[in-house]
This record gives C-alpha cells, structure tokens and sequence, in this order.
C-alpha cells in the first residue's frame, strides 16, 4: 500500500469515527448526562478536535494534527464551559446564539498558526506558510463538503431507481440510526485525502484570481458610497444597526479582498499598476466604513442603551476599524507596503482572537454590561416600558435576573405598581411574542387616555380606542410621538 493509499484510508477512518462520535453524542450521550455544561463541552472539544484534525490533514500528518488540535479544542471548550456560568443552565446559554459565532471565529482563525506550527518546514511567524495554510484549508473544506453533499444526492437517486424494481437495500441501510453519520464523515474524509493528492489541479490560486476579479467593483462602490456621503446625508447611517451591519458586511469584504489581492508574496500579488492603485485605495476606504459602522452603533446605544447584539456589532465595527487603519497606514507609508500589510495581518489576526477570547471571559461579559446599561437608562428617566425586560428575565443570564429583582426591591419601595406588573408580564411569560401580546394592550390603552388629554375628539364625549395603534406602527410611531408633548 502506497502512502497515499494509506493517507486516504486513514482520513476515511478517521471521518467515519468523527460520524460516529457525533452520533453518540447526539443520541446516546444526552440520556446519560443530560443536556449539561458537560455535554455541550464535548460537543465543542469533539467538533474542534476533529473539524481542526480533518482540516489540517494532507499539509500536516493525521496523527501529528491531532496534539495541537485537542489543545485547541480544549482551550475553546474550557472557555466555552466557562462562559455558561453566566446562565443557569447551558440551554439558555447557546439560546444567545453569540457562543456558536464566537467558537466558529476562533476556530477558523487560530487553524492557520496550528497547521503552521505543526507542519514541517513551516513557522507561524511567516506569512506566506500562514497564507497557504488558511486558503489550502478553505479550499480542501469546501469541495469535501461538495463531494459530500453530491455523493449524498447520488446515494439518495440510486436508492429511488432501485425502489422501482423493488429492492430497498440502500433504504433499510440508511435507517439504521448510526450508518447515516458514518458515512458522511467517511466521504467527507476520502474526499480530504483525494483532494490534497490533487493539490496541484485543485489550488486556492483559482480563487483567489476569482476574488481579485471583484476587488475592483467594489472599490468602485465603496469609493462612491464615500462621496456621496455629504451630499445625501447621513440620517440613514446612524440610529440603525442594520445600516452599521451592511457597513461591517463591507468593510470584511473589502479586508478578504485586500489580503487576496496582495497573497503570500509580491511576485504571486497582482502585478498590474491600475490593479495595485485599486488595492491601495480599498485599503484606505476600510477605515472610513469602520468609523460610520461604530457610528452608527454608538448612536443606537446613545437612544436605547448596550444589549448583548449592541455589543457584538460594535466589536465587530471596532475590529474593521482598526484593521481598516492599519491597512491604510501600511499603503500610505513609503517601501513596500504589500510586505507591511502581510505583517500586520498576522498581528491582527491574532488581536482578533484575543478579543474573540475576552467574549467568553469575565473580562467582556455582554450580559452585564447590558444589564447596567438598561437599568443606568430607567435611572436617567427613561420610561420603564422601554427597557427590554423580557430579555432581562430570559435572555441576559443570572445578571439580567439579579438586575431585574434589584429593579423590583426599588420600584417596591416607590409603590409603582404598573411598573412591577410589567416586570411580571415578563418574568411569566412562555416565550417573546407572548410577552408581547400581553403588554402591548396595557401600552396601547395608557397610549389613548395621554392622546385624550392633547387631542380634542369628535363627538363629544368619545375617546380614543386602544386599539388604533394595534397592528399599526405608523400609528404606534409617528401618531403618538408627534401628538404628545
């Protein structure tokens, strides 16, 4: 047996056991231990020990990947376990959602120094082995996981022409509950094998040169986005995070094509002058998105204080600022400025995953932070039915519950009875829409009796229904914000 033979036969084997790991851990291990912080630990110490195995296999040898790969799967999961403690149980923990983005980021992002660090001949401290690493990783992942999905799709094809002369082999196979995972991670792991044999033919390079294909346009619309800025304004820019998402969105498309276009090396680079001139002015826009993004976010919080998603676009907003002024420092500096982006991209990326890290650290606890800001908001004379209590009850962890009793103890000893039963409301209610539908009547009819007050009615001795603003945010929005003082 050759040694890609071996290679191939191994990888297999080896994506058969993740299949059968993750089936045990979905079906088996649960009934034992619950779903509990232990159980979701092993999901994420299993995903990265063998999601980083398979992704480093062919540049660096299976057995060899697998040291730093269970390092990293237990410097996440620790991590990960530890962040948990913020909430009760780990169910409401990953309801947050923020966990899955964060294990993902670092995942992706600390790969790279890992397969370095662990191949031969090659070191975390040079760019272009960081370069190869990461993009050779992306491309074995992605056509694996097409193979994957076309043999699924051929598997499922051949089944139905042998359903129609009655043979139900393939069928009575897949029912039984582990071959189904088997035999992806099988696929999965052959097609890993198969395609680092082919490095050669299947090389990052065709994406890459796919990718500097669109650097141009986007320059284009970037560059026009900056200047018609003074002249259209910037109401639609700021108070919205959905203005501040599309400006991140951007800003990380503009950074993926900055880091394409320069690659590994100046001789692998873009070569033409006009293509260098579109690098270089793509660089410098990077930090004018990230300062409208954190704009933009930092004018919704100024109107409706930090939430755990506040936070999240912020840092994310952050984050392409300070690439995006890095990036435009190196391209206005004399020399070579390709070879500083190349160095400072190394230490941006590892600036990443330390603040990526802090997230699941007391240091950076979203939950607090916008349990204090919500509550700082209520002391400076917001009105109490404007503060997101249904998250402080069942979303922010046991620091939006001990923030919302601290609120009750006070608004107790005010005697502010229609505060208390909103906080109820939400403290009861089964799920978002429920909480809703509950307080928005009691909202809607304080709403009429203070139009009553400004409004002059016709006829005489009407009032104004509760239900006009019911289904209605013109009404809800625009109605009672310009009529009430």
């Amino acid at each position: 047996m050759n040694s890609q033979t071996r290679d191939a036969v191994f990888l297999s084997l080896f994506g058969a056991l993740a299949g059968l790991a993750f089936y045990i851990l979905a079906e088996i291990v649960p009934d034992v231990l619950g779903y509990s912080r232990l159980w979701f630990a092993l999901c994420v110490f299993m995903f990265c020990l063998f999601g980083g195995a398979l992704a480093m296999a062919g540049p660096v040898a299976l057995l060899r990947s697998l040291i730093p790969a269970a390092g990293m799967a237990i410097a996440i999961s620790v991590l990960t376990v530890w962040a948990s403690l913020r909430f009760g149980n780990v169910n409401d923990f990953v309801k947050t959602e923020h966990p899955f983005a964060v294990i993902l980021c670092l995942f992706v992002i600390s790969l790279p120094f890992l397969m370095t660090s662990a191949g031969q001949g090659t070191s975390p401290r040079q760019y272009g082995d960081l370069f190869d690493a990461a993009w050779g990783a992306v491309t074995r992942v992605i056509v694996a996981m097409a193979f994957t999905g076309l043999f699924w799709g051929l598997l499922i094809l051949s089944d139905s022409l042998l359903q129609l002369v009655g043979l139900t082999i393939i069928e009575d196979l897949l029912e039984i509950d582990f071959v189904p995972p088997i035999l992806t991670g099988l696929v999965f792991g052959l097609a890993v094998a198969v395609v680092y044999e082919l490095a050669d033919l299947i090389s990052p390079q065709l994406v890459l040169r796919l990718l500097r294909l669109l650097m141009p346009m986007i320059t284009v619309v970037v560059a026009i986005f900056v200047v018609a800025l003074p002249f259209r304004g910037l109401s639609n820019l700021f108070g919205s995070l959905s203005a501040g998402a599309v400006m991140i969105g951007m800003g990380v498309v503009a950074i993926s094509l900055v880091s394409a276009a320069i690659d590994r090396a100046p001789q692998s680079g873009v070569q033409r002058i006009w293509m260098k001139v579109f690098v270089q002015l793509l660089a410098c826009l990077v930090p004018i998105l990230g300062a409208l993004a954190i704009a933009a976010v930092w004018v919704r919080v100024q109107d409706y204080g930090w939430t755990p998603d506040r936070l999240g676009a912020a840092t994310l907003a952050g984050i392409t600022f300070v690439y995006g002024v890095a990036y435009a420092v190196c391209v206005l500096g004399r020399g070579n400025w390709g070879h500083r982006l190349r160095q400072a991209n190394i230490a941006l990326s590892l600036g990443v995953v330390s603040v990526l890290a802090l997230w699941l650290t007391p240091v950076l606890n979203p939950q607090k932070i916008s349990t204090t800001s919500q509550l700082a908001r209520l002391d400076a004379g917001d009105d109490i039915s404007k503060l997101p209590l249904y998250d402080l009850a069942h979303m922010w962890g046991f620091a939006g519950k001990a923030g919302l009793t601290r609120l009750k103890v006070s608004l107790s000893e005010q005697d502010d009875q229609p505060a208390l039963a909103l906080i109820k409301q939400a403290q009861d209610a089964e799920n978002r829409y429920a909480y809703s539908q509950a307080t928005q009547g009691q909202i809607n009819a304080e709403k009429s009796a203070q139009l009553d007050d400004v409004l002059g009615v016709l006829p005489k001795g009407r009032i104004i229904p509760s239900d006009v603003f019911d289904g209605s945010d013109y009404n809800d929005k625009w109605v009672f914000d310009q009529c009430l003082p």
